[in-house]
């Protein structure tokens, strides 16, 4: 639990004295590590909805999104932003990259909306560009011809 910082704050619609609950994971391939990601929800979903499985520290069986569901607050849409730039220390570390070394950290921010427009969780993902490439598809989209 935490409070909101300026863009936690502001993508959650929360004022800055609200309360957020913080879900931390290290991700690693074949135990290199490869992203990080972070989602906060409002402190209302444990007070007012009794999502309590929020303040434990392990996997919810299904996902987030499903358990939330299932308390009433439906995710039907979400807005992605991605930024690429430095690495903190703190990632540097992580990834083991040396800060001898340019890498950029591609930044996946996605911010989830209830029906009503309240956005409801906001996800920050850092993956480091040296492991990692993206392909985004939508749609009706035919398979790749074999190269």
């Amino acid at each position: 639990m935490q409070a909101p910082s300026g863009l936690v704050a502001q993508e959650l619609q929360l004022a800055e004295d609200k309360q957020v609950i913080s879900r931390h994971q290290e991700r690693r391939i074949d135990q290199t590590p490869w992203s990080m990601q972070t989602t906060f929800y409002p402190m209302d979903f444990v007070t007012e909805h009794g999502a309590s499985q929020l303040l434990m520290a392990a996997n919810i069986k299904g996902g987030m999104v499903k358990y939330l569901e299932t308390l009433g607050i439906k995710q039907v849409g979400w807005r992605d932003t991605i930024v690429g730039r430095p690495p903190t220390g703190n990632e540097r570390a992580f990834f083991g990259v040396s800060d001898k070394v340019q890498v950029a950290i591609f930044e996946f921010r996605r911010t989830g909306y209830a029906e009503d427009g309240t956005p409801i969780r906001f996800t920050v993902t850092v993956y480091p560009a040296d492991r990692n490439q993206f392909q985004m598809e939508a749609g009706r989209v035919p398979p790749r011809a074999e190269q």
